[in-house]
């Protein structure tokens, strides 16, 4: 009898290890415009902050970072700062390294790389350096899945830079980015959306994915009353009040945000950027 019950015993510890739940995934989520390298901003030019930019995402230490405006100087040099990090993305004036880039970051002690993209944010997606509904620039989104190391789990991160000037342009490019999700099928992963939107929350372009009717919902990670009143841009000069535009957002009901934050880090009266870098920690159960 004591024998049978030992047997029970060892095949019941296999089964329950077997069926073990995976492990939840955490996630760090920054997304910075860090504004891009050009004269005309004088003492606020790329090689007067750069330090100081590179300094404050190390003190954010994302798992994941979307940056917008980033020419390619710029991406060297943080990735001269970050050797941890890693980087996907391409220039959008023709899909190399011209132009601005939406890229993103990643850590690679954490993450292996599964696949990536850009597309441009226009009807012809798949058109390098396409532009339509009178947006005053080029615009693309770039994506990744990653595999975490620990958990085997996988994230789908998307990073986009909506124009500052047409509001069809604005209205249209959620719409394209939906449509690749669905393309890439993601089913499966935690899905996150970031980037500088130009929009308010309020606006059209975000309803649309907040209030159900794009075929994927997804859910603002910074407090509602903060997401209307508290600006995302700081314009040199601090700017506190006013609306996000710079958003991280997650598809679905299944994660709980732990945290979700804009960082209005200065030195002696000077910023990194025109817009503060806004944080999530995100579960996903």
């Amino acid at each position: 009898m004591i024998r049978q019950f030992l047997l029970l015993s060892l095949v019941c510890t296999w089964v329950h290890a077997d069926d073990e739940p995976s492990q939840a995934l955490a996630l760090n989520l920054v997304t910075f415009n860090i504004r891009m390298d050009t004269e005309d901003d004088g003492e606020n030019q790329w090689k007067h902050r750069r330090d100081f930019l590179c300094d404050t995402v190390r003190q954010l230490a994302p798992d994941v970072m979307g940056v917008q405006e980033a020419y390619a100087n710029q991406l060297k040099d943080l990735e001269t700062a970050l050797p941890n990090y890693a980087h996907v993305g391409v220039g959008r004036d023709d899909g190399k390294a011209e132009g601005e880039h939406s890229s993103i970051f990643y850590r690679t002690d954490r993450f292996e790389k599964v696949a990536d993209g850009t597309f441009w944010l226009s009807d012809t997606p798949h058109v390098v350096a396409s532009n339509t509904w009178d947006a005053a620039c080029n615009r693309v989104c770039t994506w990744i899945t990653l595999t975490d190391l620990k958990t085997k789990r996988n994230v789908a991160v998307y990073n986009a830079h909506y124009d500052h000037k047409s509001v069809k342009a604005r209205e249209n490019s959620p719409r394209v980015i939906v449509e690749q999700m669905l393309v890439n099928k993601h089913d499966e992963h935690a899905l996150v959306l970031m980037g500088d939107f130009n929009s308010g929350p309020a606006s059209p372009q975000m309803t649309y994915l907040f209030d159900g009717k794009a075929p994927l919902t997804f859910h603002n990670t910074l407090p509602a009353e903060q997401s209307k009143t508290s600006s995302t841009y700081s314009g040199w000069k601090g700017r506190k009040e006013g609306r996000q535009i710079d958003y991280i957002l997650v598809s679905g009901d299944d994660h709980k945000v732990d945290s979700g934050e804009i960082h209005r880090i200065h030195r002696d009266n000077r910023y990194p950027s025109d817009h503060y870098p806004v944080s999530a920690k995100v579960t996903f159960p």
